[in-house]
């Protein structure tokens, strides 16, 4: 087993019950290749989501997606745009202890030279080296003065070394 620590960052536009919110994460994740063969992408910080694919690829497509049914979930079952940013704030929040440290190792690893990324997607992957948390962001758009410099990618990726 391998495992690689991933550095994300998502945008979501989500409407709800009265609201339309914009989230960005910003956060920590564990890629790790299983004995089967098969990718999973489990959540560090935020800590309650994990997915998997056939390759790290579509592993991380299926963890991007997963977090996206959890947003649209939230904003199905909150009535107030309050309660969704306490619901998803609370859920940004959490993080795995047991994933935490081994992310710790992985992200040593790389950096020693002892590891080396492997695959199309992680191969390819910035590498960050500065210390890195999580961040979430939630703004209420229907009321928000925003404008295009709001605008940005919709997601991104790198390896933490």
């Amino acid at each position: 087993m391998r495992s690689y620590p991933i550095i994300f960052g998502f945008r979501e536009l989500v409407a709800g019950n009265g609201f339309v919110a914009g989230v960005a994460v910003e956060g920590r994740a564990l890629l790790k290749r299983e004995d089967d063969g098969t990718w999973w992408v489990y959540g560090v910080e935020p800590g309650g989501i994990s997915d998997y694919g056939a390759t790290e690829t579509e592993a991380y497509q299926s963890f991007r997606q997963s977090f996206r049914e959890v947003l649209h979930d939230s904003a199905a079952l909150t009535n107030t745009f309050d309660a969704f940013r306490a619901d998803v704030g609370g859920l940004c929040a959490q993080r795995n202890d047991a994933w935490e440290r081994e992310w710790q190792e992985a992200r040593e690893a790389i950096r020693s030279g002892a590891l080396t990324p492997e695959g199309e997607l992680l191969s390819a992957l910035p590498r960050q080296t500065k210390d890195v948390r999580s961040k979430t962001k939630i703004v209420r758009l229907d009321e928000a003065a925003i404008s295009p410099k709001d605008n940005s990618s919709d997601e991104s990726l790198q390896t933490a070394a």
